[in-house]
């Protein structure tokens, strides 16, 4: 189940990343900077926030915790769906 929350992890980070993509389409144009600037943005978000879940559910230990992160992360993906590859 953790392999799973991290694989979630990533689809939101991913879905932020293109919604940014599309935010900022006209930065694009004018070279690849800003999506280099994002792609480490959101890699070290998503590297954050992996540590985060680990330690705050104790390596899915804590079944409280991981509720939580469940929820949480299932309300992510929702908020995202316009930007799910799918």
């Amino acid at each position: 189940m953790a392999n799973t929350q991290h694989q979630y992890l990533v689809e939101i980070y991913t879905r932020q990343f293109r919604r940014q993509l599309r935010i900022n389409r006209k930065k694009i144009v004018h070279g690849t900077q800003f999506v280099e600037e994002l792609n480490g943005e959101v890699n070290d978000g998503l590297r954050k926030r992996r540590l985060s879940y680990d330690a705050e559910s104790n390596s899915r230990r804590d079944e409280l915790a991981q509720a939580r992160w469940e929820i949480v992360i299932q309300n992510e993906l929702d908020a995202l769906r316009a930007f799910s590859s799918e």
